[in-house]
């Protein structure tokens, strides 16, 4: 027996070395990461911007002076930098007029918005207060692999400061909603409302992935799956929006159409080129008309939505393994992917062909937009920016809007928008609006008082 024992006491030991080091590593790392978790809390007033005050009164609306709705606690952030910069989700700060970061040690500051990108549902904001903040530092999301552990924090049910753990379950997945640019991280940690916009950390302690959505089928529960935006497309918009003021798009500079046979590749669909881009990436790498694309970086490719979602989630300046189906032999192509200001309309075509509305920045979108957006078949301009408390702002436009109509008017070009909005003189008009949920129709101010930005 006591032989036994011994035998059995050197078999345990080790493995109870081993459990200790990753209970310390993982307590390491939430004593760490918590303190940079902020608690996101917005304020949102039914108050009108002064021209749309006016119009109201005009119809004897009476508002009251000050109405404000407080979210106990919309969401989630993460301190990114020692100055105070803020990372969470669009969707948990859009249409704030005031926000303000709960504290892990309660101190509750004030803080306004840098940049937002409604497509990736990535926005920055800067905390008012000066000082030296608890922070992490964002991490390399394309080193992670399925069965890392990962921990989740943040504000679920407004239990603050809250840590659960998981394992990354997939990487790359998209097919989540509709409209978005999606490259998702999945998990098993627990993810609930009020985790929107807090970090999702690797056991060195770097932010690895901001959660952003759920699965949960006939709730609003988590039921163990949940998605993240991984670090490393947060990092490139979070640059674009500091550096820029916008963020670029990626593209390989081609049209594509869904096809569910492709010859010589039995029982594939894939993405087959209607249309080269002159110049673009893609015709320098090699690329023709009629050449199907069934996969890029090794993942598969079955229609064209996947391989749209699939380039615009890698990093400019990258350069993919595309495999095409050519005369039904396989053909693999290295193409680098750019800007899409390096495709269509270059910069220069685009600065001078948009105009400024309401705090809108519109363009004349070329057809690779078009095509992107769901409208290859539709005229308009399209709205590229929306700049902070304007008048667009408040009613809710975002970048990716189609203006369709003013007053009445069909619009397919910039020319034509400042024309109608020249003859409309200075006052009010409604507005209707093409997005990838339907359609609206908005009041915006006209004449010159609206033309400045």
């Amino acid at each position: 027996m006591k032989a036994l024992l011994v035998v059995f006491c050197v078999l345990l030991l080790p493995g109870m070395g081993h459990a200790a080091d990753f209970q310390s590593r993982v307590t390491a790392v939430t004593r760490k990461a918590r303190p940079a978790v902020v608690s996101v809390q917005v304020m949102k007033s039914p108050n009108l911007v002064p021209e749309l005050q006016e119009l109201l009164i005009q119809f004897g609306v009476k508002r009251k002076p000050r109405l404000y709705r407080l979210s106990a606690a919309s969401g989630s952030g993460v301190v990114i930098s020692p100055e105070g910069r803020v990372l969470t989700n669009h969707h948990v700060v859009q249409g704030s007029q005031e926000i303000y970061l709960e504290m892990m040690d309660k101190r509750r500051l004030s803080a306004h918005v840098v940049g937002m990108d409604p497509r990736t549902d990535l926005a920055i904001l800067q905390i008012d207060t000066p000082g030296k903040y608890a922070h992490l530092k964002l991490g390399d999301s394309s080193k992670l692999k399925v069965g890392n552990v990962v921990l989740a924090i943040g504000n679920p049910f407004e239990f603050d400061s809250s840590v659960t753990m998981g394992v990354v379950s997939a990487k790359g997945r998209r097919g989540i909603g509709t409209g978005e640019i999606q490259d998702f991280i999945q998990t098993d940690a627990a993810v609930n409302p009020g985790n929107s916009g807090g970090p999702l950390v690797d056991l060195a302690g770097n932010i690895v992935g901001i959660n952003t959505a759920i699965f949960a089928r006939g709730g609003e529960h988590n039921l163990g799956i949940s998605f993240a935006i991984p670090s490393n497309m947060a990092f490139r918009v979070m640059n674009d929006l500091e550096s820029i003021g916008r963020v670029r798009r990626s593209r390989i500079g081609v049209l594509t159409k869904t096809v569910h046979e492709v010859p010589g590749f039995p029982d594939r669909g894939g993405a087959e080129v209607t249309w080269v881009i002159p110049f673009g990436p893609a015709e320098k790498a090699g690329v023709r008309r009629g050449d199907v694309f069934v996969s890029v970086n090794g993942e598969m490719i079955d229609t064209a939505e996947s391989l749209r979602d699939m380039i615009l989630a890698r990093g400019i300046g990258e350069r993919v393994q595309c495999e095409l189906a050519r005369d039904q032999q396989p053909v693999t192509l290295p193409v680098r992917v750019v800007s899409s200001d390096s495709v269509g309309l270059g910069p220069e075509t685009e600065r001078s062909a948009g105009m400024n509305w309401a705090g809108l920045y519109l363009v004349q979108a070329d057809e690779e937009s078009r095509v992107e957006a769901g409208a290859a078949n539709y005229s308009g301009v399209m709205v590229r920016s929306v700049k902070e408390r304007s008048v667009a702002t408040q009613m809710g436009l975002m970048a990716g809007d189609w203006i369709l109509e003013v007053g009445g008017r069909r619009v397919s070009s910039i020319v034509e928008l400042s024309g109608v909005l020249a003859d409309q003189g200075d006052g009010f008009s409604p507005v209707r609006i093409r997005r990838a949920t339907g359609e609206l129709l908005l009041i915006l101010p006209t004449g010159a008082r609206a033309m400045s930005n």
